[in-house]
């Protein structure tokens, strides 16, 4: 896995990605990022605004769900 995005994370799976944090080791968590609402600029950082789909905020009509 090259990186996980959690967008819309709920208050409370912060909470408990904080108590898991320190017994994860640094290499696999520098592949995880968890974020709230304000997601978009940091997504684009890694996927192209033309896969993410409208409902995310992207360009993408064509998802399959």
């Amino acid at each position: 896995m090259h990186k996980l995005i959690v967008i819309n994370a709920p208050y409370f799976f912060s909470i408990v990605f904080a108590i898991f944090k320190p017994f994860i080791d640094a290499r696999t968590l520098s592949k995880f990022e968890v974020l709230g609402s304000n997601y978009m600029s940091t997504l684009e950082k890694v996927v192209d605004r033309s896969v993410i789909p409208v409902e995310m905020g992207g360009d993408c009509k064509d998802v399959p769900w």
